[in-house]
């Protein structure tokens, strides 16, 4: 049993070593940017206004509970 956790380690490692490296920089290069502006916020109340706040902090705490 030993000896066929050994040949396995031994295989996956030779098979991730084979893998061929790929150049993130040159993949980034592919999207495009673009320019988001931000709305115009001159007939909302300043109860408006807080609704993007409250959409944030609950977006952050979702954001924190998906990643423990």
């Amino acid at each position: 049993m030993k000896r066929l956790l050994v040949l396995a380690a031994t295989f996956v490692l030779a098979v991730s070593c084979a893998r061929e490296r790929v150049d993130v920089g040159r993949l980034v290069d592919n999207y495009a940017q673009v320019t988001i502006p931000a709305p115009d916020l001159t007939g909302i109340t300043d109860n408006g206004k807080e609704v993007p706040r409250l959409y944030r902090m609950a977006a952050d705490e979702v954001d924190r509970i998906y990643w423990k």
